[in-house]
C-alpha cells in the first residue's frame, strides 16, 4: 500500500529534526561543509524517516481539520462528551524500531513509501498478560524507484493496563573499559571487540525538547505533550517518544562509526523518559568482519539518571579494512 506518496527530503526539515534530536553534527545543516564530505550532500539523520508522518494524508496522531481530535480541548479528551466518562486503558505501545539502509538520504531526494503486514507472534508478558506483537514495514524507494530504507515499526498490544511509572533502580557500576568519544573510527582496526564508548546524549530532558520531536517528526500523539489528556489517562505527565529515545540514542552511533555509513540499526524500547531525565548511551563493539566489505557489530544502551535502562539496541556499520 502507498502510504506516504511523495516524501521530499527538505533541507529546513532535517535540520529541525536533528535539532530535536539534539544532534549538533553540522553534515545535517551546512550545505557547504556538507558538499566537501565523501556525502557530497546535507544528510538525513539516522532515524529520519519517521518524518514522513508529515507526508502521509492519514496519519491519525495528526489533528485533522474539521475532525475531532482525542486530546484534550474543552474536555480532557475529545472523544467523550463529559468529563465523566470512563478513561480508556492504554493497552498499545511501540515496543522496537528496525532500520536497514541500502543508502543514506540525503537533502534533494524525493522518496515514497510502500507499507505492508510483517509478521505477528504472541508471548506471554510479566505484568501485561498475553502479549501480540506485530510488524509494520516501510519500503522506502528513491525516485527511480531504487531502495533506500527499509523501515519497521513493531507495536504490541496487552490485554491489561500496563503502568508507564519510572524504575528508580541503582546505577550500575561503569565499566572498566569504558572511554570518552572521539574521532569516529574509520578503519576495521580502529575497533576493538569488547570496548564501550559512553555518551551522556541530554542533561535534564525538558518539555520543550519533546515538543521540538512531535513538531518535526509529525507524532502529535498527546501523551507526548498534552499534559491534561496524560493525566485523564492515568499518568502522571507527559513522556517522551520512544523515537525520540532512539533518535538521541543515535548519536551516540554515528559520533563513533562516521556518517552514512551504518546499514542496520534497531532498538527495543525498555522504559519510559520523562521529563528531567539525563541520558547516557555506552555502545559497545560486538564483533568485526574483514573482507570485501568490513563490518563491525555493535550494541547500544541507553540509561537514565537512576541506572534504568531504557533502550537496548544494535547495529552494524560498514568500515574500511586496515
Amino acid at each position: 500500500m502507498l502510504t506516504v506518496p511523495r516524501f521530499p527530503i527538505d533541507e529546513s526539515l532535517v535540520m529541525q529534526f536533528a535539532r530535536a534530536v539534539g544532534d549538533p553534527n553540522p553534515i545535517y545543516r551546512d550545505a557547504d561543509l556538507a558538499a566537501a564530505t565523501r556525502v557530497g550532500a546535507i544528510l538525513a539523520p539516522p532515524t529520519f524517516m519517521m518524518a514522513s508522518d508529515h507526508f502521509d494524508p492519514n496519519y491519525t496522531r495528526r489533528p485533522q481539520p474539521g475532525a475531532r481530535w482525542f486530546g484534550s480541548g474543552r474536555e480532557s479528551s475529545g472523544t467523550v462528551g463529559d468529563a465523566g466518562a470512563a478513561v480508556p486503558q492504554q493497552t498499545g505501545f511501540h515496543a522496537e524500531q528496525n532500520f536497514a539502509y541500502h543508502r543514506h538520504p540525503v537533502v534533494g531526494d524525493v522518496l515514497s513509501g510502500h507499507t505492508h503486514a510483517g509478521n505477528i507472534w504472541h508471548r506471554d508478558g510479566r505484568r501485561g498478560g498475553r502479549l501480540r506483537f506485530r510488524e509494520t514495514v516501510t519500503d522506502y524507494t528513491d525516485a527511480a524507484g531504487r531502495p533506500v530504507i527499509t523501515a519497521t515499526f513493531v507495536g504490541v498490544t496487552t490485554e491489561k493496563l500496563v503502568d508507564g511509572a519510572p524504575t528508580d533502580s541503582a546505577p550500575p557500576a561503569a565499566p572498566a573499559n569504558a572511554s570518552v568519544p572521539g574521532d569516529a573510527l574509520d578503519r576495521l582496526g580502529d575497533f576493538v571487540v569488547g570496548s564501550t564508548t559512553s555518551l551522556v546524549l541530554v542533561d535534564d530532558l525538558t518539555r520543550t525538547q519533546i515538543v521540538m520531536y512531535a513538531g518535526a517528526s509529525g507524532d502529535f500523539h498527546p501523551l507526548h505533550h498534552d499534559a491534561t489528556f496524560a493525566e485523564w489517562m492515568g499518568y502522571p505527565g507527559i513522556f517522551a517518544h520512544g523515537m525520540l529515545t532512539m533518535g538521541l540514542t543515535s548519536r551516540a552511533l554515528t559520533d563513533l562509526v562516521g556518517d552514512a555509513t551504518l546499514t542496520r540499526w534497531a532498538a527495543q524500547f525498555r522504559g519510559t523518559v520523562w521529563p528531567g531525565d539525563t541520558l547516557t548511551a555506552a555502545t559497545t563493539v560486538l564483533g568485526v568482519r574483514a573482507g570485501e566489505s568490513p563490518e563491525v557489530d555493535l550494541e547500544v544502551r541507553t540509561l537514565n539518571q537512576h541506572g534504568a535502562e531504557v533502550l537496548r539496541g544494535t547495529a552494524t556499520a560498514r568500515t574500511c579494512e586496515g
